[in-house]
C-alpha cells in the first residue's frame, strides 16, 4: 500500500535534510524515511544512526513520523510496524523515538504506535502557555512583570546582539554552551525566514534580557532565553515573556517554554516552577525505546 523511501535514494526526506539539517551532517549519519501512497508523499521520519542504534532524531528535540493531516490511523499503524521491520532488516537492533508533544500535533502521534518490542519509556517534563485562555500569572510573577513592562523596552533583535549574553549566562550558571552555534542560527535564519525570531528587553541602552523563538504551525517555542545580572534585578525576562505572550495571543495557540530536565533526566523543579508561574501547563515529552529483535 505504501512505498518506503530511504534518504540516500534522493527522496523528499533527503531534500529536507539537505535544506534544513545539513549543518548537522558532520555529527550524524542520516537514516531518515519517507512514506508514499501511489507516489504521493504522506509522511517523513527524520532519523540518524548512532552507536546505540537508530534515533529519531539525534539532532532534533522531537522526532517520530510527521504525517499529512487526516491520514487514517490504520495506515499510520501499518507504517509504524513497517518502520520497525525496515531498520531491523538493515541490521539495527534498537530504535529510539523522541515523540512530539501533543500540542504540536494535528491529531496524529504516539498513540498509534504498536507497543510490541517497546522496552523503555522516559518522560521529560516541559511547560507551555495556552494563549487561547485568559492570562493566569502567579501573584509574584504578575507584580514583577508589571514593573518590568513599565521600565523596559521590548522589541525585535538580532542573534548577534543576543548571543554574547546567552553564552555568558549558560557558561556562568550551567557550565554549558548553546546547542547551536551563532553561525548555525544565522544559517537557519536564512533558510527559514520568519520562522526564527529574536527579541530583547532593554533599559536605556543596555540589553537586559533576550529570547529566540522558533515558530511552527500553531506554536511559538522559546528555544533560548537569558537575562543579565542587572536584568534579574529588574525582572527583565519576566516582562519579556509576558510581552511575548500578549504579542502572540490571537495569532498562535501555544507559547512553549520547553523542557525542564537536567542532563540525567531529573526535573529542575525551580526552572519548572518558574515556567508554571506564567500560567503554563506541564506537558510530557515521551522518549520510547524499541528492541527491534522482538
Amino acid at each position: 500500500m505504501w512505498d518506503r523511501c530511504v534518504c540516500e535514494s534522493e527522496g523528499a526526506c533527503l531534500l529536507f535534510y539537505r535544506s534544513y539539517m545539513d549543518y548537522h551532517a558532520d555529527r550524524f549519519t542520516d537514516a531518515s524515511l519517507t512514506a508514499r501512497i501511489d507516489g504521493r508523499l504522506i509522511g517523513v521520519f527524520p532519523a540518524t544512526v548512532g552507536k546505540d542504534g537508530v534515533c529519531s532524531h539525534g539532532g532534533l528535540t522531537f522526532g517520530g513520523w510527521q504525517f499529512v493531516p487526516a491520514l487514517p490511523v490504520e495506515i499510520r499503524r501499518q507504517i509504524h510496524a513497517e518502520t520497525l521491520n525496515h531498520y531491523y532488516q538493515r541490521g539495527h537492533v534498537k530504535l529510539v523515538v523522541r515523540f512530539m508533544p501533543r500540542f504540536f500535533l494535528d491529531g496524529s502521534g504516539a498513540e498509534v504506535w504498536n507497543h510490541m518490542g517497546m522496552t523503555a519509556v522516559r518522560t521529560l517534563t516541559g511547560a507551555a502557555v495556552d494563549l487561547s485562555l485568559p492570562e493566569k500569572l502567579g501573584v509574584k510573577r504578575r507584580s514583577r512583570a508589571a514593573k518590568s513592562l513599565l521600565t523596559h523596552e521590548f522589541m525585535p533583535s538580532t542573534a548577534e546582539e543576543f548571543w554574547p549574553l546567552l553564552m555568558d549566562v549558560l557558561a556562568a550558571r550551567h557550565g554549558v554552551t548553546p546547542t547551536h552555534s551563532l553561525e548555525e542560527i544565522n544559517l537557519l535564519l536564512k533558510r527559514l525566514p520568519g520562522q526564527i525570531l529574536t527579541f530583547k528587553a532593554t533599559q536605556g541602552q543596555s540589553l537586559r534580557a533576550g529570547a529566540i523563538l522558533f515558530l511552527s504551525r500553531d506554536v511559538a517555542h522559546v528555544q533560548y532565553m537569558a537575562t543579565s545580572p542587572e536584568g534579574r534585578d529588574t525582572h527583565a525576562l519576566d516582562g519579556l515573556l509576558v510581552w511575548l505572550m500578549r504579542a502572540y495571543a490571537g495569532r498562535l495557540r501555544w507559547l512553549s517554554m520547553g523542557t525542564s530536565n537536567e542532563r540525567g533526566g531529573q526535573i529542575n523543579q525551580g526552572l519548572l516552577d518558574y515556567k508554571l508561574s506564567f500560567g503554563a501547563m506541564p506537558f510530557e515529552h515521551d522518549i520510547q525505546e524499541y528492541d527491534l529483535t522482538k
